[in-house]
């Protein structure tokens, strides 16, 4: 059997995966991401303010108790969907006002800062761990064939320096023994090798 490691750090046979440098990046960004969502959805629905008799909050009796229950509840699952609603009393006090009355209060729609640029940063360094950034060239309206070009070379030379590290894996571990088992009587043995990563442009 052969194994394959991305390194032989410290003996490690698991190796460093190379994903591993991306790894706070993506933390980040997916704190981010549901950071946003959670964001957007009391940005559509409002913040929620449900006003109850001050002895439901104080809780003294189990009624009380399971009114404040039921109160919570209706702030917590408040969302914008096809099930949207809430079902409160509609009892007053002696001067005619509503014991129990929910609002819902808007915000200014801005946030302090501007998130999807902080999670496209974060984009950005994953893929620049792998030196794949240049798939992110021309999203921002942004970037040159020349830049697409250099970039996209750093990236084959990359790419071709693990085929070569597989390749010497198979070369040393695996066909040298192959052919002393089989009796085959060589000089020098064959290799296992790569064809180009790039395909040149010819009109380029």
């Amino acid at each position: 059997s052969l194994h394959f490691r991305p390194t032989g750090h410290k003996g490690n046979p698991e190796g460093r995966s190379i994903l591993r440098r991306c790894y706070t990046a993506y933390y980040f960004k997916n704190h981010l991401q549901r950071i946003e969502g959670i964001g957007f959805e009391r940005e559509l629905a409002g913040y929620p303010v449900l006003a109850a008799p001050a002895r439901v909050l104080q809780a003294a009796t189990s009624e009380d108790q399971t009114a404040l229950t039921m109160a919570e509840k209706i702030i917590q699952n408040i969302r914008m969907d096809e099930q949207m609603g809430a079902l409160i009393p509609s009892t007053r006090d002696e001067n005619g006002h509503l014991l129990w009355e929910l609002k819902l209060l808007s915000s200014g729609g801005q946030t302090r800062q501007d998130i999807n640029q902080a999670i496209q940063r974060y984009d950005q360094r994953i893929a620049m761990s792998a030196l794949a950034d240049f798939i992110l060239l021309g999203h921002e309206k942004v970037g040159s064939f020349a830049l697409a070009d250099s970039k996209t070379h750093m990236f084959s030379i990359a790419i071709g320096t693990w085929l070569d590290s597989i390749a010497a894996e198979f070369n040393t571990q695996a066909i040298p023994p192959l052919c002393d088992l089989n009796g085959f009587q060589l000089e020098k043995y064959p290799k296992l090798v790569h064809g180009d990563i790039e395909t040149p442009d010819l009109t380029e």
